[in-house]
This record gives C-alpha cells, structure tokens and sequence, in this order.
C-alpha cells in the first residue's frame, strides 16, 4: 500500500498506513516516490556498567561486564549492529584500542598491515597532562555473522605498553565533589536487524 500526498486533494493513504513507497504528487509539489527501507528489529540486548575497570596491559582483554549474548540469529543474511559508550581515562597521555569481538573473532577493525594491531577505534591522551579527569567514547560497528547461531559480543581494550587506563574513573580517582572526579557509567547495546 502507498502513501500519497497531493497538493491538491491532501492526503490518500488507501487502506492502511503501512506503507512501502510515499508519493508526494500535484500542482505544487514535485512528483517523487520513497521506497520503504524495510528495515525491522529482531532483537536486541543490552549491558550498563556501572563499576571501575582498570588495564595495564597490550594484550586485548575482555572489559568486565560488556558483554551481550544474542539469541539464535533468525536469517543469516540479517546484521547485527553493535554500540559502545565508553567513560574512559589514562594516565598522562597513555594511548588505549578498542574493539569488538563476535565469541573470539574481531570485526570492524582497520585493515591488516605489518604488526600493528587491529582495532575498531583508538584514543590516545585521555588527560591533558594531568591524573584529573576523563572523556567520553562512543562508536557504532556492523556485523553480518552470516549463519543463525547464537553468539555473544563482547568488548576488548588494550593499552600501550608503560600506561594504565581506566573506564568509569578519573585516573587518581580521588574522593571528592568536584565534576572532575565524577564516576560515569558505559554501556553495549547489540541489535540484530533484517
């Protein structure tokens, strides 16, 4: 069924609003067709961390608490659409990589070249100069699996050798009320679309 808006005669939007293509058409409106997307949620899952996580380390390490496990993918042709929202801080101007993992398999990650790591994003100096205070990081990564099992995703920080960061905290983590020292809370929200 179609929507049509007519400049004329106003609204037809025949038998039910569902529709799969918009038509504006009439004396004053230029004639253009939009077809519907089509894209539907199947489903969707979630985690919120609330608590401190700190690293030390180059080896990619699973964050505690981000991590969602899908049901059964429903069409192996369907994508699944993974979101980060990170509190995050380091010590000076130490660099950290993140990246998300499908099970054990990283995707959305730069392309392989020599030894570098690969990772989905990177941030490197949390602080300027200083142990006070954090940044926010957020970023959106797609997935097609491309079967209909159940997998669970997850995130994977690492940071450069010599360096701490931190997720959720300032560096020194000082007790006080300041805005400066504020705790903050980080999240991973996992949509399966067809």
């Amino acid at each position: 069924m179609a929507i049509t808006l007519n400049g004329t005669t106003g609204i037809d939007a025949g038998a039910s609003l569902e529709a799969d293509a918009i038509t504006l058409a009439g004396a004053n409106v230029a004639t253009q067709a939009y077809a519907d997307a089509s894209s539907q949620t199947v489903q969707m899952g979630y985690a919120v961390k609330t608590d401190t996580f700190t690293l030390s380390t180059a080896t990619w390490t699973d964050v505690t608490d981000m991590s969602v496990t899908l049901a059964a993918i429903s069409n192996a042709a369907n994508k699944v659409v993974v979101t980060v929202s990170l509190g995050i801080a380091a010590t000076i101007t130490g660099a950290a990589a993140f990246r998300v993992v499908r099970d054990s398999t990283a995707f959305g990650v730069g392309a392989a070249a020599g030894s570098r790591p690969q990772a989905t994003t990177t941030r490197i100096a949390f602080t300027t100069l200083t142990s006070d205070g954090a940044n926010g990081l957020s970023f959106t990564v797609i997935d097609v699996p491309g079967d209909t099992s159940i997998h669970t995703y997850k995130l994977q920080m690492a940071m450069q050798s010599g360096y701490t960061g931190h997720i959720n905290r300032s560096p020194n983590d000082s007790n006080g009320t300041g805005i400066y020292q504020a705790r903050a809370a980080s999240s991973i929200t996992v949509t399966e679309i067809q």
